[in-house]
């Protein structure tokens, strides 16, 4: 992570760059495995959204793949190079509105289990399974998860669909608004 451009910093170049991950090298073997995959660098949308108010361009790198393992013996094969994937801006799961923020700190909602909230709103009993075995086990975890991260854990595009719509629902019930960013 750098900042780059002039050294006094008043340059229209002047910007803000992150580079990728790397992955690891493959192990070695008659059948080597293969490289691993080096995740792109990643931000918060509210962190591009300061850079992007100050006008500072963002570069956010491509992870680097690692090197396949060695095949060892005459007839060992070698292992496939790891994949790069790209950079990327990270958005949150609900985007309550500034003006709504306040509202969330009275709401007994947020104190619902993760199993009643996904009951109470007709979520599959696996994507309770899915959410309380990674740790999320209160409505408020799930206000502060991100996109991906559902995905990450194991949730189909439907599941995540329905558990983004049952948190907007909670919130407009409660009369919180949420911003339609997604």
């Amino acid at each position: 992570m750098a900042w780059y451009g002039s050294p006094n910093g008043f340059a229209l170049s002047t910007g803000f760059a992150m580079d990728g991950g790397r992955g690891g090298a493959g192990g070695a073997g008659r059948v080597a495995g293969p490289g691993g995959v080096g995740e792109g660098a990643r931000i918060n949308d509210e962190g591009m959204n300061i850079f992007t108010m100050a006008r500072f361009p963002v570069h956010l790198g491509p992870g680097q793949g690692g090197q396949g393992g060695a095949g060892q013996g005459p007839t060992g094969i070698g292992g496939a190079g790891g994949a790069g994937a790209p950079g990327k801006v990270i958005h949150k799961l609900v985007n309550v509105v500034p003006a709504d923020v306040g509202k969330l700190a009275g709401l007994s909602d947020l104190r619902m289990s993760t199993n009643d909230f996904c009951k109470q709103n007709q979520l599959d009993s696996h994507v309770a399974s899915i959410l309380i075995g990674a740790r999320y086990k209160k409505v408020s975890a799930l206000l502060r998860l991100q996109e991906g991260t559902l995905e990450e854990i194991g949730c189909k595009p439907g599941e995540v669909a329905g558990i983004k719509g049952a948190l907007k629902k909670l919130l407009r019930k409660n009369g919180i608004k949420t911003e339609n960013l997604n």
